[in-house]
């Protein structure tokens, strides 16, 4: 199977986890994230993964934990979304379903609104900065262990 398929089916696999079941998730987040990295550094112009590698920060940064909108790990992971949700809608990759990645941009450019208090506009070219800062970290499998330590997912095996 390829990486962009196996991370597609974790993907699906989010919505079978109990609601109360946070490390189930968070490791379910971060493999999705992992074959992400990897297939787009196999395939740099895969729009699918670099929608769903934005998604999954995205909703990472959403499980991020209690007050999230304050903590270190919410800002580390929105922005990363933005950063390779941005890339997409450059328009330097190819996606099978644009409709998904549109909705992906539109959620990511709200939240940074909300979180950072911005107009549209003015999130817009935030997330052009965010695109330029992080990009390159958000894609890079090598990032993978600080993500980890972010998001305070344990090894597998571990309890939180």
């Amino acid at each position: 199977m390829n990486l962009f398929n196996e991370a597609a089916k974790h993907y699906r696999n989010l919505r079978y986890i109990a609601a109360d079941d946070d490390a189930t998730e968070r490791l379910e987040l971060l493999e999705i994230i992992r074959l992400c990295q990897m297939e787009i550094q196999k395939n740099k112009g895969n729009g699918d993964a670099h929608v769903l590698l934005a998604n999954a920060f995205s909703i990472a940064s959403l499980s991020a934990g209690p007050l999230y909108h304050d903590s270190p790990a919410h800002a580390y992971l929105l922005t990363r979304a933005c950063a390779v949700i941005c890339h997409w809608a450059l328009g330097a990759v190819w996606t099978r379903n644009k409709e998904i990645g549109a909705r992906v941009l539109a959620q990511n450019r709200e939240a940074l609104a909300q979180w950072r208090g911005l107009a549209p506009s003015q999130a817009a070219a935030e997330m052009m900065r965010l695109h330029d800062m992080f990009y390159a970290e958000a894609v890079d499998p090598k990032s993978l262990p600080r993500i980890q330590e972010i998001f305070k997912v344990p090894e597998r095996g571990t309890a939180l």
